[in-house]
């Protein structure tokens, strides 16, 4: 079974905790987030089988149900999320203090002066 929708909005918020590095450079990071997705397309695959239900006791099925009742259990699931735009937030990110994180001052000219 496949579902495709269409979502206007969709924000996702939360806390995180990171721990990492490049190389030799521990990189870490905890706080808050926030990602918002615009004019979002989705499709959910969902792939299933039929299973037979346990019988009910006697005196808890209507009497026009059948003996026996057949459902539906879930193999696989996945969800392709298609954005048209993206942006996220990460407080504290890569060092807990933002030291790292905010961008350093550069003072020159265009010229390299």
């Amino acid at each position: 079974m496949e579902i495709s929708t269409r979502t206007p909005r969709l924000q996702i918020t939360g806390v995180y905790k990171g721990e990492g590095g490049i190389g030799y450079l521990p990189l870490e990071g905890q706080g808050a987030f926030n990602v918002s997705m615009v004019d979002v397309t989705s499709a959910w695959m969902v792939y299933y089988r039929e299973v037979a239900l346990p019988s009910s006791p006697p005196e808890a099925m209507p009497e026009d149900a059948d003996e026996a009742s057949l459902g539906m259990e879930v193999e696989t699931f996945a969800l392709d999320v298609m954005p048209a735009k993206v942006s996220y937030y990460f407080d504290r990110f890569l060092d807990g203090d933002n030291g790292l994180g905010e961008a350093p001052e550069v003072k020159g000219s265009s010229d390299g002066n």
